[in-house]
């Protein structure tokens, strides 16, 4: 190999392995605040969680699943698209797709069975190359994106505005964009968010004034255009999703109402804000991204140490008990029987690293690998982030920047698996 070309590789390595370090790392974000919202009826059991059930997870007592090096034998179809794709978020029926042109970022959407995609953002709404897009989410009816102010919004006031718009005709179309939220992120922080039907949540912690800190979940009915509270937080939020009709958020609470080094995880009445659920799982050193809590199960990835690079994995089931995934995970996803995480394999020093997705079926707790890669000679494998919403498919992605000689080269490859 040329030397420019081998010197391109590794710099390209090192800004994936820096693009995956803060990916795994803390969350940030929250938005602000606004007042009320009509929420959709629920699609799920009422079994699901137990009324203002209030327990913790033991995790020094969590047996241990069988992880496996078997590759699981499920089909799937594959579409390979041509440039670096991120799978932003998917429903059973539609992946939102982020990827970078030229100077400005693009929002497709993917058509999960026949492979038909769709260029609906060619750029940010807010004013082409000074702005971009950096996080979607999308339902059955709407996708919703935060747009950013280009900047470094860790250092310099910045502006971040949330965006959404209607899914139109086969669901490849949007209607037009409106700004749901919008701050500097010196007067709030910047939002995470996330999508049920026409209900969009995220989290508000303003900065300045008699609330500075004050923590919220808000809620919008798109189609209705109405807005509320849905919950004000006694300590800080960190994560919020959708699942089974429920809000889901992460909690860092004052340690008057909660066991030291201890974050909270709630389950939420999407229409009331009533609390149906609160586990506190131990927290020394941090929680990884979102924890997924569907039908009774719970999955986090807790930090080991304060210099682990990545998070542990733990499962508590319904009535309780706690299991160890017994390797590395982060980014759990439960469909039907199935829990679908990123993870990262053991391999001896100075070996090519390995890029893979697991899947544990929780009926036998037992572990397989779902699709590997060498990250610099093959496929850098990817779960989605953030816990999607999903009943029937789950779905990996993952492109070839680190093994492509030329820009030219570079491709994306988009799985989908349908549950057994």
């Amino acid at each position: 190999m040329k030397q420019d070309e081998a010197t391109v590789r590794l710099c390209r390595l090192a800004l994936w392995v820096m693009a995956a370090s803060l990916l795994i790392g803390a969350v940030a974000g929250c938005g602000t605040p606004a007042p009320g919202a009509s929420p959709a009826p629920h699609r799920s059991s009422p079994t699901a969680f137990a009324s203002a059930v209030v327990s913790a997870a033991d995790v020094e007592a969590a047996a241990a699943t069988a992880r496996t090096d078997e590759q699981a034998d499920w089909p799937y179809r594959e579409f390979e698209l041509r440039g670096s794709f991120r799978v932003d978020d998917l429903t059973d029926r539609t992946a939102a797709l982020r990827t970078v042109s030229g100077r400005h970022d693009e929002l497709w959407l993917l058509d999960l069975s026949s492979g038909a995609r769709r260029r609906v953002l060619p750029a940010a709404t807010s004013g082409g190359a000074r702005w971009w897009i950096s996080g979607v989410r999308v339902s059955q009816t709407w996708v919703a994106w935060e747009e950013l102010e280009r900047g470094d919004d860790l250092r310099e006031s910045v502006t971040w505005r949330l965006f959404a718009a209607p899914l139109q005709g086969s669901g490849l179309g949007i209607g037009k964009p409106r700004v749901v939220a919008s701050a500097s992120n010196r007067r709030a922080s910047r939002p995470l968010f996330d999508l049920d039907g026409s209900r969009l949540v995220w989290i508000s912690t303003p900065l300045g004034g008699r609330s500075a800190g004050q923590s919220r979940v808000m809620m919008r009915d798109l189609a209705a255009g109405k807005e509320r509270v849905l919950y004000e937080a006694g300590g800080a939020l960190g994560t919020v999703g959708f699942t089974d009709g429920r809000v889901v958020v992460t909690e860092t609470p004052s340690t008057a109402s909660s066991p030291e080094k201890a974050k909270r995880i709630l389950a939420l009445d999407a229409k009331l804000g009533r609390v149906e659920g609160r586990i506190d799982v131990p927290s020394e050193y941090g929680l990884s991204h979102w924890p997924a809590w569907r039908r009774g199960w719970l999955v986090w990835a807790p930090f080991a140490s304060s210099d682990a690079t990545y998070p542990e994995m733990f499962l508590r089931s319904a009535t309780g008990r706690v299991y160890g995934e017994g390797g590395v995970g982060v980014d759990p996803c439960i469909v039907g029987d199935y829990v679908f995480y990123q993870s990262d394999r053991n391999v001896a020093p100075g070996a090519a690293a390995v890029a893979e997705v697991r899947v544990l079926r929780l009926s036998e707790m037992r572990s397989s690998v779902l699709v590997a890669g060498e990250v610099e000679e093959e496929i850098w494998w990817h779960a989605p982030i953030g816990s999607p919403d999903l009943e029937r498919r789950y779905v990996v992605y993952g492109d070839n920047m680190l093994a492509a000689e030329r820009s030219s080269q570079v491709s994306t490859r988009v799985r989908v698996f349908d549950l057994k």
